[in-house]
């Protein structure tokens, strides 16, 4: 006669069923501040947190900040960092390698390819926008109140939108 291991039970096939677990497996939590050194974090964001900074100075000086949009403000900090990253990483390259780049095909064949870190400049640079236009902090909002206005000169209906 067999013997049964308890808690495994075989389903049609002869394999164990994932049902039959009793004692299913225990996740172990790992602390953020077991997960990397806190100094290396707090190195890595002094630049974002300097943005941060930035962007809440100028909502505060309009006006217009609130503690709401304290998430809102740190992804734009964010944005705005890789932004920058990217940019400098885009000029470090020379000058004819900045938008295309050689590659070798298998066969030793050389073509042109779009630089990656340009199209993922693109990419950050509308997210970038879609964060800052959350916050008010791009011309949208100028420049909807300007095609408003009742005359064809931009001119004066900027200055009308600015006296109300």
């Amino acid at each position: 006669m067999a013997t049964k291991t308890p808690g495994k039970k075989k389903g049609r096939n002869g394999k164990k069923s994932v049902k039959a677990e009793k004692n299913p497996v225990q996740m172990e939590i790992i602390k953020p501040e077991e997960m990397e050194p806190l100094g290396d974090r707090d190195l890595l964001l002094k630049p974002v947190n300097s943005w941060r900074t930035y962007i809440r100075r100028l909502l505060n000086e309009d006006g217009s900040y609130k503690r709401k949009y304290t998430y809102q403000v740190a992804l734009a900090a964010q944005s705005m960092k890789l932004l920058q990253e990217c940019y400098l990483e885009i000029m470090r390259l020379p000058e004819g390698q900045r938008f295309a780049l050689n590659e070798l095909s298998r066969e030793g064949n050389s073509r042109k390819v779009s630089n990656p870190v340009v199209l993922s400049y693109i990419r950050i640079d509308a997210m970038c926008r879609a964060n800052l236009r959350a916050l008010g902090l791009n011309m949208d909002n100028l420049i909807g109140g300007m095609s408003q206005g009742e005359s064809d000169d931009p001119l004066a209906n900027l200055m009308k939108a600015l006296k109300q």
